[in-house]
Order: C-alpha cells, then structure tokens, then sequence
C-alpha cells in the first residue's frame, strides 16, 4: 500500500518502478509468510520477467545521448514507436495485474494459496485475509499509475524528441523484450506447466 501511495505522485519512471517494487516485496513476503513455495518461486519469476521487458523496452526507446526518464517522455509513443508502445502496454498491463498476462496470475496464485493455506485456523485465516486485502488494495493504487504511463503513451500528444523514434537502438533490447513479453502473455493464459 505504501508503494502504491508513493507511485501515485511521481512522474520518474525509475521512481515509479522503485514504487512499484515495494508493492510487488510486499506480495513477495506475503506469499513466503502464508504459501506454498510454487506461489513464491512463480511470483518472482513473473516479477523478473516484468522487470526485464519493461527495462528493456524503456533502453530500446531511449537514445545514446538520452533516456526515457519521466514520465512526459513517454507521450506519444504510440504514434513515434507502436510496437514499443505496444510491448510497453503490455508489460504496464501485466504490471496492473490486468487478467490473460502473467502478472494477474502471479498474484492470483499468491491470494489464491494464503487463503487456501489458512483455512484450517481461524485467527490465522483473519489475518493472512486482511494481508491479502491490503496487497490487493496496494494492487489498485498502482494501477492508477501503470494506466497513467498507458494513457501518456497512446492519448498524449508526445514532445518533439526522437525518443522512441531512434536511429542508434541496439537489436538485443528488442528481442529481450520481445521474448519477455510472449513469457508473459504465454503464462497469463496457460500458467499450469510452471505451477506443478
């Protein structure tokens, strides 16, 4: 929750991803405190698969002389680059937690297997529910966020800058998103072969 309220106010990419990963710890210490290791190990895997695409997406769009550091460098980037726009949406979309992505798996799993471990005793039920509740709560203020980085990429006029638009980007970026980003629409419709 905290994560979520601080992503809300700021227009840093870095600091909204920082934001964002004390939301994601706090899943991460959920699922060690209440569930079965597979929650875990699947959640951080997903997690990373994430963290990958969306770095290497914001690499690929930046240039040499030039990041993608805020958040106004993003506008219009879906008329300069669509495909980067596009991987980026799917990324933030897994990010939100938005269902057929990894990301809404992963932290179904995860709520899915506490209420599911705690079942047996009540006081422990009550509290992993209220847990739950306060990681899905978190889950919502950082959509806000994530669907604000989708809304200056595709409904924002972008500035004059070649960002997204460079001559200079390297080939391997684009295929580790790539590869990142068919992980996560794969296992956001068929997670089964990783939650054995």
């Amino acid at each position: 929750v905290i994560g979520g309220l601080q992503g809300i106010a700021q227009l840093n990419l870095k600091r909204i991803l920082a934001c964002s990963s004390v939301l994601n710890a706090g899943f991460i210490l959920l699922a060690l405190a209440f569930a079965a290791n597979t929650a875990v190990i699947f959640y951080l895997l997903v997690y990373g698969v994430m963290t990958l695409s969306i770095t290497a997406l914001w690499m690929y769009a930046g240039l040499k002389t030039a990041d993608v550091d805020e958040l106004s460098d993003l506008q219009g980037l879906g008329k300069r680059a669509p495909w980067t726009a596009v991987g980026l949406t799917v990324t933030l979309l897994s990010f939100a937690g938005i269902p057929l992505t990894a990301g809404f798996v992963s932290k179904f799993v995860v709520i899915f297997a506490v209420i599911q471990n705690t079942t047996a005793d009540a006081s422990l039920l009550s509290l992993s529910s209220a847990a739950a509740a306060l990681g899905v709560g978190g889950s919502l203020l950082a959509a806000y966020f994530y669907f604000g980085m989708i809304r200056s990429i595709w409904f924002h006029e972008g500035p004059s800058s070649d960002l997204g638009n460079a001559g200079d980007r390297r080939w391997n970026y684009a295929l580790v998103a790539c590869i990142a980003i068919v992980v996560l629409l794969v296992f956001g419709v068929y997670p089964a072969p990783l939650l054995v």
